[in-house]
């Protein structure tokens, strides 16, 4: 992605994350286009509603009426949406919930940055990995991005 302007869909409840999320996007990546949810049912109605597949969808796990791993479940369930790349987003590094998101088919996993600059090293990580690698169930000691 590291050439071109990425698709992103962010599915996020939390105004400050999505705020902090946004800055660093257009700090790292020139004129993204950028869509945000604010929930997983909203997350639902517009994979079902773009006209075009993103190139990445970052995902909040606690959201209000339908969770990421909700969401994550009815991505990977869906012909269309099978090798959509997914970041799991959360405050938690509770291995059995990364654990969780790792056997629900999440590419990787990221524990929230606490600032926009951290943000910023998370997010220019993420495009730069190869989703042709970054796959789904692939080398569990690279789900989990803990290097920012």
């Amino acid at each position: 992605m590291q050439n071109q302007v990425p698709n992103i869909v962010l599915a996020e409840d939390d105004e400050d994350d999505s705020f902090f999320f946004e800055e660093a996007l257009k700090s790292v990546a020139p004129n993204p286009s950028f869509i945000r949810a604010k929930d997983g049912v909203e997350l639902t109605e517009l994979l079902k509603e773009l006209p075009f597949l993103p190139d990445l969808v970052f995902l909040d796990l606690n959201m209000p009426r339908k969770n990421g791993a909700q969401c994550l479940s009815e991505i990977r369930n869906q012909q269309e949406l099978q090798h959509l790349p997914v970041v799991v987003l959360s405050t938690s590094s509770s291995e059995s919930i990364i654990d969780e998101m790792y056997h629900y088919g999440a590419n990787l996993y990221v524990q929230k940055p606490n600032d926009v600059r951290s943000w910023k090293r998370v997010i220019a990580k993420v495009l730069n990995l190869d989703w042709n690698i970054q796959t789904p169930f692939s080398v569990k000691k690279n789900f989990m991005l803990i290097d920012f």
